[in-house]
Parts: structure tokens; sequence; C-alpha cells
């Protein structure tokens, strides 16, 4: 993974504020949260329909040591709490009205995290860990609600190294690999073997990046920065076949990508940060 994006100030006019919404609707938009790749890391939202128009919750430095590779919500429609894996193994829960962090388990890998997600039917974490010197990846699988992790094996065939991954409202997992920008796969893991197989190329260069899903309706997002030299951008994908589909331009790369399942959490303009009711939701 490339060194971070220096986080420098900068001034935002935004006027898109998270509310709770009982249906969802083309307006407002589902809000997603993010977690930075920058020095310091901060943890933002942003409406999916305009993603330049970020909110910042706050920044997770000095209370993270190391960088967050992976963010997602737990199921069961509540959104105050982002459940996180740093690199160093920390799982983690992450405030998404304050941006405190606490410590809620360990994964002891002799390598580091380069991605984390939960699948949505179950509530399983599933974390990768990446040996760079030896191109090996490593899947590993928390239970529902934390625990100890459990070696699931070597992610095979290939030398892949993972911008991401998400589990689709269906428990499949799927992963992008980074090792080769401008030739990148999207790929879909299994679980129980941890068999990679290769779903298509990427039809743009993949960078440090994340993906998720919406669960409601099972549409990809993905956020890569388009390495060497393209901007940070989010994407609509197709997890049948790669391709993807520009909606809009980010300010800054992001490590994690989690979307308020189902689209029940979205943005209007009448609340402000901190109210708890208007960051919690029910899911029908």
């Amino acid at each position: 993974m490339r060194p971070p994006f220096l986080l420098l100030p900068l001034t935002l006019s935004l006027a898109a504020i998270p509310v709770t919404a009982t249906t969802r609707g083309m307006d407002p938009a589902p809000a997603a949260f993010a977690v930075t790749d920058s020095v310091p890391q901060e943890l933002i939202v942003f409406p999916l329909d305009d993603p330049a128009a970020i909110t910042t919750i706050g920044a997770l430095f000095p209370d993270s040591e190391t960088a967050i590779e992976g963010c997602d919500f737990p199921p069961g429609g509540d959104f105050t709490t982002l459940r996180c894996l740093d690199a160093s193994g920390d799982l983690l829960d992450l405030d998404t009205q304050t941006a405190a962090l606490s410590i809620v388990g360990q994964l002891a890998a002799p390598d580091p995290v380069s991605a984390f997600t939960i699948d949505p039917t179950s509530g399983a974490g599933f974390a990768i860990t990446e040996n760079v010197g030896n191109e090996v990846n490593t899947l590993y699988r928390f239970p529902p609600g934390g625990g100890p992790p459990t070696h699931v094996g070597t992610v095979t065939p290939g030398s892949f190294g993972f911008a991401g991954v998400a589990a689709a409202p269906n428990g499949v997992l799927y992963g992008t690999d980074a090792f080769q920008p401008a030739s990148a796969m999207l790929l879909r893991i299994d679980t129980q073997t941890a068999l990679a197989t290769g779903v298509g190329q990427w039809d743009v260069s993949i960078g440090n990046g994340a993906l998720d899903f919406d669960e409601s309706d099972g549409t990809c997002y993905l956020i890569t920065d388009q390495f060497p030299t393209g901007p940070v951008v989010l994407r609509r994908c197709d997890p049948h076949d790669a391709t993807s589909v520009l909606l809009g331009i980010l300010p800054m790369p992001m490590a994690t990508l989690a979307i308020a399942a189902g689209g029940n959490l979205v943005f209007r303009d009448d609340f402000e940060l901190g109210d708890v009711s208007a960051w919690s939701s029910s899911v029908p």
C-alpha cells in the first residue's frame, strides 16, 4: 500500500447533513461513511449523489496508532457504530457521531491487514492480510459480534494486493485487486476455502481505494484514486463483469467505504451533527 495522502486543512461549504428516513427515495440520497487515506485519518460522511459534499466528523488520531484499513456496519440498521480493523490487527468500534475509537478485539496475524468487511447475512467479519515480500494474502474470519478470529486460508490462485473487500447482500465476498493498477481485477472469494475467482478486469486503473454494496438493491460502489495520476473517484460497479460508471470526484483518497444499509440513513439539510436520533435507523 502506498504512503497515505497528507491531509491539508480544507474549508468546505456543506449543506447536506445525515438524518433518519423510513423509506428510500431518489431524493435525498443514501449516506456513505469513509475513513480518509491521510495523515491524520478522518471519518467523513457524504451523499452518494454528490461525493464532493463531504462532512468531516472528526480525526481518528491519536486514538488509533496505525492506519484503519476497512470498516463496515454490522447488520441490524444501527448506524451509530462502525466496526473497523486497522493494519496492526486491532478490531475497533468507531463512533459515527464523534469519531471516537474503542478496541474490541485483535487479529494476531503475522502480516499487516489490507482489507476488512462484514457479511450482512451472518454478521461475520472477514479480513485479508498481505505479505508484500512473498506476495501472499491470507483470509481470516471473525465470528458475529466479535471474538477470536479463525484462519480460513491463503487467497489463491495468484498474488494480489487488495485495495478493498466487500460482501454483497447475499453474502458473496468480493475483493478488488490493486497489485497491477492498470490491469486490476475484481475477484470473488470463497469464504470457506479462500479460493479467488476472477470476475473481470476493471475498466479503470485501481490504486488505493475501497469497495461496498448498498444492501437494499445490491448496487456495488467503488472508490479508487486511479493510480498514478488520476483523481479520486466514486464509481457504481457491476459485480458480474467489473464494469463501472463514474458518479463523482472526491477531494481526497479514502481507505474505507461503508454505505448506510438500504439507504435508510439519508441526507437532508435540517438536522445537526451529534443528534443521536438522526444517526439511528431501524430497517423495516
